[in-house]
């Protein structure tokens, strides 16, 4: 729940309301992140998304339902994001095997969580690195750093991340289409239409 709670807090951080142009294909493999849900859902289903029961330690309170599926060559489980009963995106849930788990230290452990994280970084990078989009990397692991080094400070509770935001008129205004990030509970990659994330705020600050 708490690698949740995170991914939230890092979604909803800017307070404007610029939207993207239509050039943007906001998806997640191939399936358009739009107020459809149950258009979405079926398009899993098609790419062999199944639903699944939450994560041991991880379970969300509310009725958004887990698949299970394979996404970059790992099984995962994705979780549909809501916000204000706004659908917004999906999060995907790296979890370690049981046999990783079994007779590993942390070290261990947290190599296998940074390779994979810079599985997903790299990737990324390649895809997204030109003009259309900007990523930030200012919350992402410093170089300097050593492996035990990164590993100590996420297992004191620090969230390493990068974002990539579509690239408009004022880039810093408009919320992520992707958030990367690793903290002690794994990795987790987040796929979001910022467009429906500003009706998500929007909504929220009608209550203030």
């Amino acid at each position: 729940m708490y690698i949740l709670i995170l991914l939230l807090s890092f979604l909803l951080c800017s307070c404007d309301n610029a939207e993207p142009t239509q050039e943007y294909d906001f998806s997640f493999m191939g399936i358009p992140i739009t107020d459809n849900v149950d258009e979405f859902t079926k398009g899993l289903s098609t790419i062999g998304f199944e639903k699944a029961k939450p994560i041991p330690g991880l379970e969300y309170t509310g009725s958004n339902p887990y698949y299970d599926g394979t996404f970059v060559g790992e099984n995962v489980k994705t979780l549909l994001r809501y916000e204000k009963q706004t659908f917004v995106g999906i999060d995907v849930i790296f979890t370690p095997s049981l046999k990783l788990n079994l007779g590993s230290d942390i070290i261990d452990i947290g190599q296998m969580y940074l390779g994979l994280y810079d599985k997903l970084r790299t990737g990324l990078y390649d895809k997204y690195n030109n003009d259309k989009w900007i990523i930030e990397t200012f919350n992402d692991i410093p170089i300097e750093l050593t492996d035990r080094d990164v590993i100590n400070k996420i297992n004191e509770g620090e969230v390493f991340r990068c974002r990539i935001f579509p690239n408009i008129d004022q880039p810093h205004n408009i919320r992520p289409y992707i958030v990367l990030q690793i903290n002690y509970n794994g990795v987790t990659i987040g796929y979001y239409n910022p467009v429906l994330l500003n009706k998500a705020f929007n909504n929220t600050i009608k209550d203030l």
